[in-house]
């Protein structure tokens, strides 16, 4: 991406853990979608509890993998 918004999170990313919050939803593929460009030592990571629908792990796990991102599903 090639927009000043785009750089500063690139640069932001470049300096931090290597882990993003992946529900599946838009906002977080982004993010983990710009994580993992920025550096592929990034880990989505998605939570799964009562709290969440239970089709929604699946489908996080389905979008990263169709986006060669690592992922990991955590009870």
């Amino acid at each position: 991406m090639d927009s000043p918004r785009a750089r500063a999170l690139e640069d932001w990313l470049s300096v931090r853990r290597p882990l993003v919050a992946f529900s599946g939803g838009v906002d977080s593929t982004l993010l983990a979608y710009m994580a993992h460009a920025t550096s592929p030592a990034y880990l989505a990571v998605t939570v799964r509890s009562p709290l969440c629908p239970s089709w929604e792990a699946g489908e996080a796990s389905h979008i990263a993998k169709e986006l060669g991102i690592s992922h990991r599903v955590i009870d």
